[in-house]
């Protein structure tokens, strides 16, 4: 059995964990799927650049926490 390959995890607006795949993502553009494709990059790109720096404690930051948003 093929392990799947995800092309990225992020959390939610209610905290779940969102594992997409590239076979996903695949099939969103072979059925020209915009709702789900635009949802996947504004999860992607607010988890990992915007929702690292949207917490003051500790603890959250080490839950979001995300090597690009550190050195930048």
């Amino acid at each position: 059995m093929e392990e799947e390959t995800y092309l990225a995890i992020y959390y939610d607006d209610f905290n779940q964990k969102i594992k997409t795949s590239i076979n996903e993502v695949k099939d969103w553009l072979d059925n020209n799927n915009k709702e789900d494709l635009s949802n996947f990059i504004y999860h992607r790109l607010h988890s990992r650049y915007l929702k690292p720096f949207q917490y003051s404690s500790c603890e959250c930051e080490d839950c979001f926490k995300n090597g690009f948003s550190m050195l930048a």
